[in-house]
């Protein structure tokens, strides 16, 4: 999807936009798609102060955690496409804060469970930013089905990063039915109503979690399916793993 086809979707989009966070987020998300160089779309703030993970001092943590497990596969994984112009590491100029964000919220759930992503068939994310976690699961391995549930405009700018990066993924409704290997929630959960969360899981029937969560997550198919870790750099966040 090129510049002039993703501003004639933005211009169709058919919003009901709520006085929200994230209504407002959707707002001035459509704004730049039609008015801005799409290919630039990580210098935009609802993009970057929402969904990107710049230099911080997390990241450090995390970089150094994927060094001392398995540094020559999530070296090869996290290497920056820079579509979106998304800024490198200065430590590291091949990644970004971001992929190596990602990649370790990976590391985390395979170390925990066991699996790995290139042995399921079906994932299903809720709440994919603007894609950088799809694109990784296909560099690791994933070849199966993967579904994302997000609002219209972020579903829009996902549709055209990973059609960049060459990225297959499909896009359902919440409540839709759909069964799935793992079911990935990265504190998209945790940020909805309880209603919301309601919806976007009522349909799923899920073999597995990877879910972020700033605190208590109180979901009772998670709580009582997934286990608990703690995200010890980034107290009172933490992970629900299964």
């Amino acid at each position: 999807m090129i510049s002039h086809d993703i501003q004639t979707a933005a211009r169709n989009l058919d919003l009901v936009v709520y006085d929200t966070f994230w209504g407002n987020c959707q707002v001035a998300l459509v704004n730049h798609l039609l008015t801005t160089d799409v290919t630039q779309f990580l210098t935009w703030p609802e993009v970057l102060n929402t969904m990107f993970v710049g230099e911080a001092s997390t990241a450090r943590v995390e970089y150094d955690a994927l060094q001392a497990d398995d540094w020559p596969c999530w070296s090869d994984l996290i290497r920056e496409n820079g579509f979106g112009g998304a800024p490198v590491l200065s430590y590291d100029t091949h990644t970004s804060g971001n992929l190596v964000h990602q990649a370790y919220h990976l590391m985390r759930w395979q170390n925990a469970t066991g699996r790995r992503v290139s042995e399921l068939e079906n994932i299903v994310e809720i709440g994919a930013g603007y894609g950088a976690l799809p694109m990784l699961m296909r560099r690791a391995g994933f070849r199966g089905r993967y579904v994302i549930i997000d609002l219209p405009a972020f579903a829009l700018l996902q549709r055209f990063y990973l059609a960049q990066a060459n990225v297959d993924a499909e896009w359902i409704a919440p409540g839709d039915k759909i069964s799935a290997d793992l079911v990935v929630g990265l504190w998209s959960l945790s940020e909805m109503t309880p209603t919301d969360q309601i919806n976007a899981l009522s349909g799923i029937d899920a073999g597995g979690y990877l879910v972020a969560a700033c605190g208590e997550l109180n979901i009772p198919q998670i709580d009582q399916a997934a286990r608990y870790e703690a995200i010890e750099h980034m107290p009172p966040n933490g992970y629900w793993l299964a």
